[in-house]
C-alpha cells in the first residue's frame, strides 16, 4: 500500500467516524414540570367558511386571542398536574349580517342579537379553566373541569351540536388533539410518530392523526430548541341516524412545533389546515370550505 492510499484511507476512516456518531445522535424529548411553574401562553384562531348551497354563497370568517395560564400543582415521576386557566379573550366574526368585534374585558352587554350570543360564547371561554394530568411525554390522562365551568359550557347557544366536547372526557380529548405529545423512546432527525384520537359529535366520530416529525436543533430568538414538524389529517364516521351526513372530500394541512427540551416545555406551536366538505341534508347538499389556523406561543 502506497503512502498516497494509506492517507486517502486514514481521511476516510476518520471522516466516517465523525459522521456516524452524527447521523445516529439521539435526543429524548420530555416536559420537565416543577411544582410552582407557572406558564403564560397565548392561542390565536382564525377560521374562514365558505358555505355555497345551489347559487348561493355565504361567508364566514372569525378569530379569537385567549390568554392562558400554566399552573403546575404537582409534579411526580408517574405526571404532573397542571391547571390550565384561560383568561382575557378576543372574537370578531364577519358575516353577511355584519361585523362584530367582542372582548371578555369590556364590560358593557352589546344589544344586538348576534353580537348578545358571542359575547356569552367569549364569557364562558374567558372563565374555563381545568385541571389535567399529564405525563412527561405529553400524554393526557385525565382532565377535571369544574362542574360549574361545565354547566355554563352546555347551556352555551348551540353546545348541543357539540357532542361530548364540553365534558372532562371531550376536553381531555381536544387537548391531546391539540397538544404536543412525544415518542415514548428517544429520536434522530428524521424518524416519525403519530397520535390519534377520537372525538364523537351528534352526526358522527371524527378521527383525527397528527404525524409528527423530528427535524433537529432550530435556533429562534437565541435559544436552541428542538423543531418539530406537524401534519394533521381528519376522516369522519358517519352516525347513520344523523339528520345529515357530513363528508370531507379533500384536505391538506401542515404544521411546527419548537420544544426547549432543556427547560422542558414548548415553545410555540402552529397548525394551518384547510378542507372541502360537503354536507348532505334532506334533498339538500351544501359544499363547505374550510381555512383554519391555530397557534399557541410563549409568552416571554
Amino acid at each position: 500500500m502506497t503512502a498516497s492510499v494509506q492517507r486517502s484511507s486514514l481521511l476516510a476512516l476518520i471522516a466516517l467516524a465523525i459522521a456516524v456518531p452524527a447521523a445516529s445522535a439521539q435526543v429524548t424529548l420530555r416536559y420537565k414540570f416543577k411544582e410552582g411553574d407557572k406558564l403564560q401562553y397565548e392561542m390565536k384562531n382564525t377560521n374562514k367558511v365558505v358555505s355555497k348551497v345551489k347559487e348561493q354563497e355565504a361567508k364566514v370568517v372569525s378569530s379569537q386571542t385567549m390568554d392562558m395560564t400554566w399552573d403546575v400543582l404537582k409534579s411526580t415521576d408517574k405526571g404532573s398536574q397542571v391547571k390550565v386557566k384561560f383568561g382575557r379573550t378576543r372574537m370578531t366574526m364577519e358575516t353577511q349580517m355584519g361585523e362584530f368585534k367582542i372582548d371578555s374585558a369590556d364590560e358593557n352587554v352589546p344589544e344586538e342579537p348576534v353580537a348578545k350570543i358571542l359575547a356569552k360564547v367569549v364569557g364562558a371561554m374567558s372563565k374555563l379553566e381545568m385541571v389535567m394530568t399529564m405525563q412527561s411525554d405529553g400524554e393526557v390522562l385525565d382532565v377535571q373541569v369544574p362542574e360549574t365551568t361545565l354547566k355554563q359550557l352546555q347551556e352555551l347557544p348551540g353546545a348541543d351540536q357539540f357532542g361530548e366536547m364540553f365534558s372532562n372526557e371531550g376536553l381531555k380529548k381536544m387537548f391531546g388533539q391539540n397538544g404536543l405529545v412525544m415518542p415514548k423512546e428517544a429520536v434522530t432527525k428524521g424518524q416519525t410518530w403519530k397520535k390519534k384520537n377520537d372525538v364523537k359529535l351528534p352526526f358522527g366520530t371524527i378521527q383525527s392523526i397528527i404525524n409528527y416529525s423530528y427535524e433537529g436543533e432550530a435556533e429562534s430568538g437565541g435559544q436552541k430548541l428542538e423543531k418539530i414538524s406537524l401534519t394533521p389529517s381528519a376522516s369522519i364516521i358517519a352516525d347513520p341516524n344523523a339528520p345529515f351526513v357530513l363528508k370531507i372530500n379533500r384536505q391538506k394541512g401542515t404544521g411546527t412545533a419548537l420544544f426547549d427540551n432543556a427547560a422542558g416545555r414548548f415553545v410555540e406551536m402552529s397548525l394551518a389546515q384547510e378542507m372541502d366538505m360537503t354536507m348532505e341534508v334532506m334533498d339538500m347538499t351544501v359544499t363547505q370550505n374550510l381555512v383554519q389556523t391555530v397557534s399557541v406561543k410563549l409568552k416571554q
